[in-house]
């Protein structure tokens, strides 16, 4: 998870799974298309790893998600 207030070196154009080193699934709004060309791989893999280093996970995720869900309890028990 990639909290609002990272620091934002990327932006997600649209969706894609790394499915190997070999193979990435790119899916835009009309379509679905299979990247194999290992330059356009790695332009993958590099997007991901600008959004992995500024990422939570395990119990930083968790904590941050206990937060936000608390947060909207106590606004629903003032509303």
């Amino acid at each position: 998870m990639v909290p609002l207030d990272a620091p934002q070196r990327d932006v997600p154009g649209h969706s894609f799974v790394i499915r190997d080193d070999r193979v990435v699934t790119v899916e835009t709004t009309h379509a679905e298309m299979m990247v194999t060309d290992p330059r356009d791989v790695s332009l993958y893999v590099e997007k991901f790893d600008r959004f992995a280093s500024v990422s939570r996970a395990a119990d930083a995720m968790r904590e941050q998600v206990e937060g936000i869900r608390d947060g909207f309890s106590r606004e629903r028990e003032t509303h």
